[in-house]
């Protein structure tokens, strides 16, 4: 927890000096945007009916928030629309997913730039890698 945050941020503006990007007026790069289209798997299809089932349950108040709630629900929702992998590890790897169709397009762009050597940054907010299984997965491997 942070106290007294606004005389901490006057504290360190003494002793800073802070330009913002509009002041400094340096060249950006023009973004490239890739809209591709990933149909869901099969294995997606029954876990999205399994979101609904579960947020059914949520709204007509069958089950206890602290078990499960529209939180857990939407959160699960997201992590599903990147790859099914991220929720259960014991499902397979497939091409159609986002998670792969995104690194196809990174491999092209890579390839496509490689004489030049050229960089590219890539941002997931989503499932970031683990040093070790998560307790979820290892219950499931146990049953």
């Amino acid at each position: 927890k942070f106290f007294n945050l606004p005389e901490l941020m006057n504290l360190f503006r003494e002793v800073a000096d802070i330009k913002t990007a509009d002041q400094l007026h340096l060249p950006t790069p023009e973004v490239e945007y890739h809209n591709i289209v990933a149909q869901p798997t099969a294995h997606q299809k029954e876990m999205v009916q399994a979101l609904s089932e579960r947020a059914s349950k949520v709204h007509s108040g069958t089950i206890d928030p602290s078990e499960d709630n529209m939180l857990k629900i939407t959160g699960d929702g997201r992590k599903l629309g990147l790859d099914q992998r991220i929720i259960n590890q014991l499902l397979p790897d497939e091409p159609g997913t986002k998670v792969n169709q995104c690194v196809n397009n990174i491999v092209q762009i890579w390839r496509d730039g490689e004489a030049d050597k050229l960089t590219q940054l890539v941002f997931c907010d989503i499932s970031t890698p683990q040093a070790a299984p998560s307790q979820k997965v290892a219950k499931v491997l146990d049953n």
